[in-house]
């Protein structure tokens, strides 16, 4: 069930708490995920990567790994990459199944590295799941990127046609704080944008991604076509290449999530 924040223009999923224990749940990591991981190579989050860093320009830190697919297709590419989650039974099966990639159980809000140890930070689909705010791991991303590296940052947001949903009163509004079934916030993008850039980042991009995702939660009546779609697995470049077209043209009104890039500004003092 979704709800509107009016007072902070983001919208609220009251579905399952995102303990760690419904995130050890949910990935449920297993033997069989090591020749997926050691085959994850040419993925959006390496495509991204190469236009920011060189695999030379030092370690990549992803805050909140999950099943390991982003760290992985970065090692692949030959980036050295670091995996936090505070999920700790997936920490474990990773590091039993996949010693090859280095997955360390840590809380994103408290990271035990040095001050800017990296050159890059990926956060995909974490700060969205924390109900008091993004501040802790806001500080904690500028603490550990250096001068001049990236934050990938990726979440949830009020896209056009969820703005445009909330103005009509498509959305109830979320009156009762007291409730137990906080999941993740869609998030207001101008507003993260701001706060980060308040704390010392320059925003380099904006894009949203995820438009058939998008479409098909906020569109109940194109929901069973666009699942078909969204879930297709096969190998016809044809059909690969609409679907392709099919979620950059959504995106642009109904993208479930939105990429941020932005970089560490330098301080002015040198450190």
């Amino acid at each position: 069930m979704k709800y509107f924040d009016s007072a902070r223009n983001q919208l609220i999923f009251a579905e399952l708490k995102a303990t760690p224990v419904f995130w050890d749940n949910h990935w449920n990591i297993n033997k069989d995920i090591r020749a997926r991981l050691l085959a994850k190579k040419n993925t959006f989050v390496s495509t991204v990567t190469r236009k920011y860093l060189k695999p030379s320009d030092g370690i990549i830190l992803e805050g909140g790994c999950g099943n390991g697919f982003n760290i992985a297709s970065l090692v692949n590419s030959g980036y050295k990459c670091i995996g936090v989650d505070y999920a700790a039974e997936t920490v474990k099966s990773l590091q039993k199944f996949v010693p090859e990639i280095e997955v360390r159980f840590a809380d994103v809000r408290q990271l035990p590295f040095e001050n800017g140890y990296f050159s890059g930070y990926w956060s995909w689909g974490v700060i969205e799941h924390f109900q008091g705010g993004y501040g802790e791991i806001l500080s904690e991303m500028h603490r550990v990127i250096k001068d001049g590296g990236y934050l990938f940052l990726v979440f949830p947001y009020m896209s056009i046609l969820r703005r445009l949903k909330a103005m009509i009163g498509f959305y109830p509004l979320y009156e009762d704080k007291s409730r137990d079934d906080f999941y993740q916030f869609a998030l207001n993008a101008q507003r993260v944008i701001r706060d980060f850039q308040a704390r010392g980042f320059i925003l380099k991009e904006a894009s949203p991604i995820d438009g058939i995702k998008g479409l098909k939660n906020e569109i109940v009546l194109f929901r069973p076509v666009l699942q078909k779609l969204y879930s297709y697995c096969g190998n016809d470049i044809f059909v690969k290449f609409f679907l392709k077209c099919l979620d950059l043209s959504t995106s642009l009104f109904a993208g479930h999530s939105i990429l941020l890039v932005f970089q560490k500004a330098v301080q002015k003092n040198g450190r």
